[in-house]
């Protein structure tokens, strides 16, 4: 009596394994670096709904202001670090992962507001820069995925620098 059963042979199953592989190991990079993208274009948009109140704030009380509360603006869940705030920048720690920190140099003209996205790795760092006072926008990192997620915003290499490659944002 012939047998009807039918299986698949070791070699099948190592065959589909090994495509389910090569397709794991181009589909997770890709995805981080829509994961990044996705994170920096609610950082753009953060920093920019700062840039707007400071220009505002600019046109009623002839200075930049300093802190987060001199705005109208609401961004919520943002806590003063006091650790990290000097002088010439004040530091928020915010909701989802975010950084926000305003800089402020009166004597050399410079007032930007950066965005930082935090993740499980403290030396990576990915942030966008945006100028109060100048129309100028960098989308900065340290590490390649960060890198890459720069550029897929259309940003254009700017300078590299010991903080990592800044992109000049469109």
């Amino acid at each position: 009596m012939k047998s009807n059963k039918q299986a698949f042979t070791l070699i099948e199953l190592l065959v589909v394994v090994l495509i389910i592989g090569i397709l794991a190991a181009v589909a997770v990079p890709q995805y981080q670096i829509a994961v990044l993208k996705s994170r920096l274009t609610q950082a753009v948009v953060l920093a920019k709904a700062v840039r707007d109140a400071q220009r505002i704030y600019y046109i009623a009380n002839s200075e930049y202001a300093k802190t987060l509360e001199g705005l109208d603006i609401e961004i919520g869940n943002c806590e003063l670090n006091v650790e990290e705030t000097s002088e010439k920048n004040t530091v928020y720690d915010c909701a989802n992962n975010f950084k926000v920190r305003i800089y402020t140099d009166k004597p050399n003209g410079n007032y930007s507001v950066y965005v930082f996205i935090l993740n499980d790795d403290e030396e990576k760092k990915l942030f966008i820069e945006d100028s109060f006072r100048f129309d100028k926008r960098y989308c900065g990192s340290n590490f390649e995925s960060g890198k890459k997620a720069c550029q897929s915003m259309g940003a254009q290499e700017y300078a590299t620098n010991s903080n990592g490659t800044y992109y000049r944002l469109p």
